[in-house]
């Protein structure tokens, strides 16, 4: 796996929840795994490659 760089943004209260229950029903093991997961849907959906989860 690639080195891990820490990144900082905000988001509304309303898709943090939302994320917390991402990860509270086993979808993922925490929510930086669940950010990762969409930021690779993301780039792929735009043609870039995704690199490692």
């Amino acid at each position: 796996m690639d080195e891990m760089a820490l990144v900082t943004f905000r988001i509304t209260a309303k898709m943090l929840e939302d994320l917390d229950a991402l990860v509270k029903d086993g979808l993922y093991q925490n929510r930086s795994e669940a950010i990762r997961a969409a930021i690779k849907l993301l780039l792929e959906k735009h043609g870039y490659v995704g690199g490692a989860t």
